[in-house]
């Protein structure tokens, strides 16, 4: 079966152009240069003014575990539970599925055209070998030189990695900042925002720590990236509204309630 997207792709295409479709004919005319594609038309017989009642089993809303077991002494039964595991089986006998059945069912006896001869043949590209580089030398398993460091054969196309060995998009080590580094930039963050103009941005901060640590109150290697310390103040800021807001939103309850 064909993907349904080129069918409709073709017959769109096919209306663009000027065309009309109004009967099976022109759906062919429209889809006959597919590759690879046998159109034939299909008629039902079934009558149009003819509905199929079905009955409905009463609780089947209740039921969410089914079964149909086919063999045994409730073969051909039909077995329904609300939970499984917990609720005892509802054994539905086709004595009771034959009455739900309003009207007879018949088999269908469509009829259908003779499959359209392809205009396009299918063609698949043959893909390139992957094992003419393999090296299939046997391994002495028994050998602890062997044994010791893994063999990896140049058998996948060029742009395959395996994902141990990819070189790109790895994150590297994360640097986490010292708490004591931590403490000091949260407490030029806090003064900031008590006095304004001792607000400083994530560079004057780096240059603040890079003061102490020539005076030697911190390590210099101890010291975070601007980007770092630009990050920790874009997190430490939504987290500190947060809980203002909390705060103050417990305030006014208290005040409420007193």
């Amino acid at each position: 079966m064909y993907d349904y997207n080129f069918i409709f792709q073709a017959i769109k295409r096919y209306v663009r152009l000027g065309c009309n479709i109004t009967d099976g004919e022109d759906i062919q005319k429209a889809i006959q240069n597919i590759s690879g594609t046998r159109v034939s038309q299909l008629t039902p017989d079934r009558e149009s003014d003819k509905k199929t009642k079905i009955g409905t089993i009463a609780g089947i809303n209740n039921w969410n575990e089914w079964t149909w077991p086919i063999d045994g002494p409730n073969a051909g039964h039909i077995l329904a539970r609300t939970l499984p595991h917990i609720n005892e089986w509802t054994i539905i006998t086709p004595a009771k599925i034959k009455k739900l059945e309003k009207t007879p069912t018949t088999k269908p006896n469509p009829s259908f055209t003779a499959p359209s001869k392809v205009t396009n043949q299918w063609i698949t590209p043959i893909l390139r070998p992957i094992f003419s580089s393999v090296n299939l030398d046997l391994v002495d398993l028994t050998n602890k030189e062997n044994t010791q460091h893994n063999i990896i054969y140049d058998i996948f196309f060029v742009g395959w990695v395996l994902k141990e060995k990819q070189t790109i998009n790895q994150r590297g080590t994360v640097k986490r900042i010292k708490p004591k580094i931590k403490a000091l930039i949260k407490t030029i963050f806090l003064n900031g925002n008590i006095d304004k103009r001792k607000k400083m941005t994530a560079q004057e901060m780096y240059d603040n720590l890079t003061e102490r640590a020539s005076q030697g109150e911190i390590k210099e290697s101890d010291i975070p990236k601007v980007v770092t310390i630009q990050n920790w103040i874009t997190n430490y800021t939504r987290t500190f509204k947060a809980s203002a807001s909390l705060r103050a939103l417990e305030e006014a309850e208290t005040l409420r309630n007193t």
